[in-house]
């Protein structure tokens, strides 16, 4: 594997599933400050501030093409 590779626990990815389906931050399943707990927080975190991009991001339609000579 290489330097830049990266490989995350299973429990990042469950943290990532989990804020995708609604489910709470406090539901976290590991123990508080295990490093289980902060993989899974990083994954719930990190899918988190994903969606709320998608939110924000505003839809544009691409522009006819006689108003980009006006």
């Amino acid at each position: 594997m290489s330097r830049r590779q990266h490989q995350h626990p299973s429990a990042y990815q469950w943290g990532r599933d989990e804020r995708e389906a609604r489910v709470a931050k406090c539901a976290c399943p590991y123990p508080y400050l295990s490093p289980n707990w902060a993989w899974w927080l990083a994954g719930w975190n990190d899918k988190d501030i994903e969606i709320e991009a998608q939110a924000e991001r505003p839809v544009t339609p691409a522009p006819v093409a006689n108003q980009l000579a006006a």
